[in-house]
């Protein structure tokens, strides 16, 4: 398997500090830990309340009771309340607490993680994407261990986690793992089809030919501009003798070729991040 390209320092730094802002957003900075021994949760987690059935104009509505026996609505619903009220402390229903809150902080993660991934292969490899498959699973296992450390600060929870959410977090990164795949392939086939286009520009624009032509020609101008600025800058510019301009129009006039230079990349790449 492809092992996962190591990310420069900054981008690293990047990576925890979304991580926390991720738990805060999705509120599992401690409190998620009494989640489980919440009423309000735990009467969530039961379902609703039993609602009126209505058939064709005219005809009854029948209930009936655990013996077949015929029951009033209130009767009816005065069972189903207190039914409901006795599973709010079964462990079948405490279990499924929590389980699409961690499912939701793992999809935005793994998403997270994900993006910054499929840049860098388009950017630094050969295109090959079931080199990006491996990479995916890679991120699924790491996303899966974050995720689930949020969980094993007690005994209880880490056994919650392992018996009731595991499983279902472990199959919703699959499906992310294979819908990401399947996208990293018609990037790749694109690529292909169109190789005057780059796969950069292709996974920048999200496939739309149109905007990644575009993409590839700032592109080029901005490489164009920087080689442009190194060879001014390697030449030694005389300064001017002038100590105060009078005006910011005097002060831009005195800017030296370099600095104009710098200026229309810095302009360029605006437009092209608004792309």
């Amino acid at each position: 398997m492809a092992d996962l390209p190591e990310l420069p320092e900054s981008t690293r730094r990047l990576h925890a500090l979304q991580w926390k802002e991720l738990i805060q957003k999705h509120r599992f900075d401690g409190d998620h830990l009494k989640w489980h021994e919440s009423a309000d949760r735990r009467r969530q987690a039961a379902g609703p309340r039993m609602t009126p059935k209505f058939g064709p104009p005219g005809d009854p509505v029948m209930y009936v009771g655990t013996k077949g026996e015929p029951l009033s609505f209130e009767e009816a619903r005065e069972r189903a309340d207190k039914a409901r009220v006795a599973s709010q402390s079964s462990p079948a229903v405490i279990d499924r607490i929590g389980i699409a809150e961690t499912i939701a902080l793992a999809r935005e993660r793994f998403l997270g993680t994900d993006r910054e991934y499929l840049s860098i292969w388009a950017k630094e490899t050969e295109g090959n994407s079931e080199e990006f498959s491996q990479w995916l699973e890679q991120i699924r296992q790491t996303v899966r261990r974050e995720v689930g450390d949020v969980w094993r600060t007690s005994k209880w929870h880490a056994a919650w986690f392992e018996r009731a959410c595991e499983g279902e977090l472990d199959d919703a990164l699959g499906e992310l793992v294979a819908s990401e795949s399947r996208r990293a392939r018609s990037f790749e086939m694109q690529h292909l089809k169109s190789p005057h286009l780059s796969l950069a520009a292709i996974v920048a624009t999200d496939g739309k030919p149109d905007l990644a032509l575009v993409f590839d020609s700032t592109e080029q101008v901005l490489k164009l501009g920087r080689e442009a600025l190194e060879r001014a800058q390697a030449v030694r510019m005389p300064e001017a003798d002038i100590t105060e301009p009078s005006s910011s129009n005097a002060r831009n006039h005195l800017k030296t070729k370099p600095d104009r230079i710098e200026d229309n990349l810095t302009e360029i790449q605006k437009r092209q991040t608004a792309l």
